[in-house]
């Protein structure tokens, strides 16, 4: 099939911009919108109508000043029958790049010659009815897909190549730019699907000698209950054997646990919240071990800041305390991450609310090293992630993975050296044969021998492992086998703790399914 075009369909109406030059479209304060349908019946709810307000000011393309509730709403649509039918999220991310690049996100009635809808399809692929039914184009795009990247081959292409390789554009180097906006508006409404949905948590360990997994195990709930459903877990591991698990309950409340070094488990108490409250409600969450046997955690308050507490040797909570920002009184945090270091320090790897990636320390002696800036992979200055993990070596050294705005999966070394200084970016190597891995989440942890053991949820939903090893060559991703005997492991999040002295590891997970 073919679709060539002499110009962009979108571009092509003149209501829709405001200039084009040098290859780059730069949008009015608000362009008109151009006749079209809605995507959904009853028109965008308040969810579109919350969502695009906020991410309004954080389009930086095609959509800069012009995202509003119908945009969100197709960009809905388009997900949610993508899942239907069976395909992954990465599947409505191909989609929702195209449809911001061929309509602005629109469902037009018009564009060029005969073409219409988000796809901006011709006459005859289909009725006009057909190409503004959103389950019609959503059909034609994957079927579409599937037939120029057959056996799932576009999983392992950048999204903007497999969209233009459905559109045919003439113009091939306008879907990149539109891709980290499509990210942004889809990862918006994936937070909204799944903010008030909690999973069981499952638990397995995999020993150094032989790397055998133990297999996943249900982890006992609160209060006696047979399970317990967490939005997501973060764990640290001890010396002794022991490990300390924080979730986030259906509450969204901050939970504590241990499992000790015979197997059993401490059960689950609520955290003390922040001046003198009860409980602590958290966004996002990491935890850290120090060789002292304190157990630091940070946590994302209900105000976006961050925060750290400190369980202590003894079983006391030292209290909350906000973590001064850089160049402001606090730092607000989307994503972080922390290990714990020989001399008992913790660094701490964060998102700020600027997405880009922020490094700090906290020293032995309770002193803050001040937060400084990642720099950004092939020579750019700065690194925006998405999720992130930090892991200290045995050398003093830390490796960082991090999601970059492709959804790849990244990785870098903060050097032992005076200046800390840190190593470039480098993407890890997919599965078979693919030079990339996307991934929804990671977790990183640390043996003794030097490997950085390293597990994440692929764009499949599925857990797996890989291993960097110290001589530094990757073992590669291996699929991680399920409950009660699945072949494989669907997931929501993860995350991962090495026992300091030691070559095994813990794993726990929220199972999805």
């Amino acid at each position: 099939m073919s679709k060539k075009r002499s110009s962009h369909r979108g571009a092509a109406v003149g209501l829709i911009l405001a200039a084009v030059a040098g290859g780059l479209f730069t949008p009015a304060a608000h362009a008109v919108n151009p006749p079209h349908v809605q995507c959904r019946a009853g028109g965008p709810s308040e969810q579109d109508r919350a969502l695009a307000s906020a991410l309004a000011g954080r389009m930086t393309h095609y959509l800069r000043n012009d995202l509003d509730a119908e945009k969100i709403s197709c960009a809905r649509a388009i997900y949610e029958n993508t899942l239907a039918k069976g395909y992954p999220s990465h599947a409505a991310l191909i989609e929702i790049d195209a449809a911001i690049t061929e309509a602005r996100l629109l469902n037009q009635l018009q564009g060029h010659s005969s073409s219409i809808g988000l796809f901006q399809m011709l006459d005859d692929k289909g009725t006009v009815a057909q190409r503004t039914n959103v389950p019609f184009q959503v059909n034609w795009f994957l079927d579409t897909m599937n037939r120029f990247y057959p056996r799932d081959s576009w999983l392992n292409k950048p999204i903007w190549e497999v969209a233009q390789g459905v559109e045919r554009s003439a113009f091939p180097d306008r879907y990149e730019p539109n891709a980290a906006d499509a990210k942004t508006i889809l990862e918006g409404i994936m937070a909204q699907s799944s903010s008030d949905r909690a999973y069981p948590l499952f638990h397995e360990t995999r020993t150094g000698t032989n790397g055998g997994w133990s297999g996943f195990k249900p982890l006992p709930g609160f209060g006696g209950a047979p399970h317990f459903e967490a939005h997501k877990v973060v764990t640290a591991g001890f010396a002794d054997g022991s490990a300390h698990y924080v979730a986030t309950g259906t509450d969204k409340f901050l939970y504590h646990n241990i499992r000790n070094a015979d197997g059993s488990w401490q059960g689950w108490n609520r955290m003390p919240g922040n001046t003198g409250s009860a409980q602590f409600q958290a966004s996002g969450m990491t935890v850290a071990a120090t060789p002292n046997g304190d157990l630091h955690v940070f946590a994302i308050g209900n105000d976006g800041f961050l925060y750290h507490n400190i369980r202590k040797a003894d079983t006391t909570w030292a209290g909350w305390n906000p973590l001064p920002g850089r160049g402001t009184v606090f730092f607000q945090a989307k994503s972080l991450s922390a290990t714990g270091m020989s001399d008992n320090s913790v660094q701490i790897i964060a998102s700020g609310g600027d997405k880009l990636l922020h490094h700090n320390i906290r020293k032995a002696d309770t002193t803050w090293q001040g937060w400084g800036t990642l720099p950004g992979y092939a020579g750019a200055a700065h690194f925006q992630a998405g999720e992130v993990s930090i892991s200290g070596q045995v050398n003093g050294a830390v490796q960082v993975i991090a999601t970059g705005n492709d959804g790849l999966i990244y990785h870098t070394i903060r050097n032992n050296d005076v200046s800390g200084t840190w190593q470039q970016w480098n993407p890890v190597a997919g599965r078979a044969g693919s030079p990339f891995f996307q991934a929804s989440a990671l977790a990183a942890a640390a043996n003794a021998n030097g490997d950085t053991q390293m597990t994440a949820i692929g764009i499949d939903g599925l857990v797996y492992h890989n291993i960097r090893k110290a001589d530094t060559t990757w073992q590669g991703w291996n699929r991680i086998a399920g409950f009660n005997g699945a072949g494989e492991m669907a997931a929501s999040t993860l995350a991962l703790a090495a026992r300091p002295g030691s070559d095994d590891i813990q794993l726990v997970a929220t199972g999805n399914k």
